[in-house]
């Protein structure tokens, strides 16, 4: 289930599934800058670059929800429809979210942000929308019920 997923199966996903995979994506993302940023405060030494990085991410974890409410419902909609096509693999979810973070937060963000760091955040979040969906939705997001191969007639 890398790339693909059974089309059919697929059906079962309500756009309801998506919506609450949407705000529980959003929630993880609050709850895991709050770790983040605390435990770079943990660091006594500011100057460390492990806190720096923690505080950092933490910052950014943190107020990802406030920036990308609407990359996430664009985002939930073409999975649907990929999972729909069968293409509702993890690994192809998370590379949805990287392109469509890339190209929807690259033009504002390109000069303050490293745009491996926005790679990083949307691929991340995609991950997790799909986590999530495929916990609320077990079975639409199961492996194809067969793979066809383009093998030669003996």
């Amino acid at each position: 289930m890398l790339w693909r997923n059974d089309a059919s199966a697929a059906q079962t996903i309500r756009k309801r599934d998506a919506f609450l995979a949407v705000l529980g994506t959003m929630a993880f993302s609050n709850v895991l800058g709050v770790i983040l940023f605390l435990l770079g405060g943990l660091q006594r030494d500011l100057g460390s670059i492990l806190g720096r990085y923690l505080t950092g991410f933490g910052g950014l974890f943190f107020v990802s929800p406030l920036l990308s409410w609407y990359g996430l419902i664009v985002g939930s909609i073409l999975f649907l429809i990929a999972a729909r096509w069968g293409f509702g693999g993890w690994l192809s979810t998370l590379l949805l979210g990287m392109v469509l973070t890339f190209i929807l937060y690259s033009p504002f963000f390109s000069q303050d942000i490293h745009p491996t760091i926005i790679l990083f955040f949307g691929g991340t979040t995609a991950f997790v929308f799909w986590i999530f969906v495929r916990t609320i939705c077990k079975r639409g997001l199961i492996p194809p019920s067969r793979m066809e191969l383009p093998l030669e007639p003996n």
